[in-house]
């Protein structure tokens, strides 16, 4: 492997941690599933050296071929036109990105391997995250509006005489 291997493939998203300060708790590191990846995704990735893990062996069949790249830095992201993009909470399962991915060497306690990196991320369809969208609207209980707190002007105008 040289000193910098690198692709740049499509994928679907799954398990997005990509919101600056809010790294994966698990891994302390920013990181994003990338499934569904194509046979010529899945060729350009094993040449720079990255095992492919395969949905199917791991109980996940409707992830298909994936990876999971990680960062120890918040990564770049841009939309479909390079523009920043901004709320990286919203992005959820089912958006399809471009992903650039970095193969890297590492030895950890004595493990040898090739590690991937996160490198940007391209979003292409954005399907954003919304927990409340798993419910229909339902009859029954209905929460109040919330008050306005209202306060006095300990310091109101004073009119000029």
């Amino acid at each position: 492997m040289s000193e910098v291997e690198q692709a740049v493939v499509d994928g679907t998203l799954e398990w997005a941690h990509l919101t600056p300060g809010k790294p994966n708790d698990m891994s302390g590191k920013y990181q994003v599933d990338v499934c569904n990846l194509t046979a010529k995704a899945v060729k350009a990735l094993k040449d720079i050296g990255l095992t492919i893990q395969d949905g199917k062996n791991k109980g996940k069949p409707e992830k298909g071929h994936y990876i999971t790249p990680k960062a120890t830095k918040p990564v770049t992201i841009v939309d479909s036109k390079r523009n920043p993009f901004t709320g990286e909470e919203r992005i959820g399962n089912g958006t399809t990105a471009r992903v650039a991915v970095r193969a890297f060497a590492y030895n950890f306690k004595g493990k040898d391997g090739i590690g991937a990196g996160l490198q940007a991320l391209q979003i292409l369809d954005l399907k954003e995250y919304n927990p409340a969208a798993m419910f229909s609207e339902e009859e029954g209980y209905e929460s109040e509006p919330v008050a306005k707190a209202v306060f006095t002007d300990p310091w109101p105008e004073k009119e000029s005489d």
